[in-house]
């Protein structure tokens, strides 16, 4: 069950996740002061030896884009293994009916 949250809240996750939640869309919505749902939550994976980004976001029913976009500065066909990677699983849904 999605449950509603409000701004600063939202702010407060967004802030704690760090600078690699990238916000766009409904979500930049949501942050400016929309209510919306909130479903799903944020992950975070370790890369292990021999992953790529791409197989990490097979492996967790990611798409290939947002999964670069929730983790900027890092290269996605050799990624430094032991890194913490944000898997973008948290989404808000708009106010709408």
């Amino acid at each position: 069950m999605a449950a509603r949250i409000k701004r600063r809240t939202f702010c407060r996750l967004c802030l704690a996740a760090g600078p690699g939640l990238a916000i766009a869309g409904p979500a930049a919505g949501a942050a400016r002061g929309c209510q919306g749902a909130v479903i799903g939550r944020l992950e975070y994976h370790t890369v292990g030896a021999r992953e790529n980004l791409l197989l990490i976001a097979r492996r967790h029913d990611l798409g290939y884009i947002e999964t670069v976009a929730a983790n900027p500065g890092i290269d996605p066909w050799v990624p430094v293994p032991g890194r913490t990677l944000v898997l973008p699983k948290a989404h808000v849904l708009p106010d709408a009916p």
